[in-house]
């Protein structure tokens, strides 16, 4: 008797030997194993390294680029960085000196074509020290200092350099990578050293000053990397200056930010003063004990607050008011009091807001 069956059957959880799923399997397989050795192939190849390798026995060579920003950016500013050394004696029957690792004392970094530099007062002191400059040592001619920041400028008789990269990122972040360059005696490179942002608004003192820097950055360095490069710059991934090694006197390594230095550069080629207020204050913004208050307040123990005869005594500020705004410019946690009188100039006048005894005032400062 001839078996009849029906064209549509019941669906079964009943599944053939080799099903789609298994299918499925292999090919998810095959792209994590893929992605995983493109993944350990970046992470072996060093910054400096060409950011390619090939297959072994292949048919024929396979080249697979690995993205590198390092390489491009390790060779833009290597002509604008010098060295700064010690005096050295000159070497009998060479009759010039020749430099060691022991007479380093920092970097410089060229800002005119002028000749031109940018370092620290902790590297350059007194003028008497000397750059070392493309394969050149020169004698620093005159010095001048920018007592707000602690940056020094030094100019040495030579034209034609190449300034360094002032372009500023809009914006730093915590834990993002950052290079930097140190001079090497005996070679006409620079030491490539790495790091990374851990505070974008580090305060090493609880009191501010509104007429001293109020706030570094501060950095670590990845494993094995020095730290006493002074005055050296750092740079981000997309070769924005992001400021230079300054040591704190809690022995802390951190930077000078690169928009008080991009000021100072101001300052220098204008020929013109930063401006003083003489207030002391807590910048209760960025002071966890403050929660939610607003403002920078005018407070400082064992230290005059408000220094006579400058401008914030003249206005009529007193030890106690709470700064709340310069010209309508709201104090913030990355504006503070110092930070919002940089865009001045000595005999500006501005109206600053304060709070006093829960009243709201404007007073007019002549800076």
């Amino acid at each position: 008797m001839e078996e009849r069956k029906s064209h549509f059957e019941r669906p079964t959880n009943e599944q053939p030997p080799f099903s789609l799923n298994m299918y499925l399997l292999i090919v998810a397989v095959a792209i994590i194993a893929g992605l995983s050795g493109a993944f350990l192939g970046k992470l072996l190849l060093s910054p400096d390294q060409s950011g390619s390798f090939n297959f072994i026995n292949a048919p024929e060579s396979v080249r697979i680029v690995v993205d590198q920003p390092l390489v491009h950016l390790v060779n833009k500013n290597q002509k604008s960085i010098a060295g700064v050394y010690k005096i050295s004696s000159p070497v009998a029957g060479l009759g010039q000196e020749l430099l060691s690792a022991d007479d380093f004392l920092g970097s410089a970094s060229v800002i005119t074509s002028d000749g031109w530099l940018l370092s620290s007062d902790q590297v350059i002191k007194d003028g008497t020290e000397r750059i070392a400059l493309n394969g050149k040592i020169h004698a620093i001619e005159q010095i001048k200092k920018d007592d707000f920041s602690g940056a020094v400028f030094a100019k040495i008789g030579a034209d034609s350099l190449l300034p360094l990269n002032f372009q500023l990122s809009d914006n730093v972040y915590a834990g993002e990578k950052i290079f930097g360059w140190r001079d090497l005696a005996n070679s006409l490179e620079h030491s490539l050293d790495l790091a990374f942002l851990q505070n974008k608004n580090y305060y090493p003192d609880r009191y501010l000053y509104s007429d001293k820097l109020d706030y570094y950055l501060q950095i670590a360095y990845f494993s094995g990397q020095s730290a006493d490069a002074l005055a050296a710059p750092y740079f981000n991934l997309d070769g924005y200056l992001v400021g230079v090694v300054y040591r704190l006197p809690n022995q802390k390594t951190a930077l000078i930010p690169a928009p008080y230095l991009r000021q100072a550069v101001r300052n220098l080629l204008n020929d013109i003063d930063r401006p003083k207020l003489g207030l002391r204050y807590v910048d209760m913004e960025n002071n966890s004990s403050f929660d939610d208050r607003k403002g920078n307040l005018i407070f400082r123990p064992q230290l005059r607050s408000v220094e006579a005869n400058l401008p914030g005594a003249r206005a009529g500020i007193r030890a106690g008011d709470v700064v709340l705004a310069v010209n309508n410019d709201l104090i913030a946690p990355s504006r503070s009091l110092t930070a919002l009188l940089q865009n001045y100039r000595p005999g500006d006048k501005v109206i600053i807001k304060i709070l006093r005894n829960n009243t709201e005032m404007d007073l007019e400062v002549a800076l």
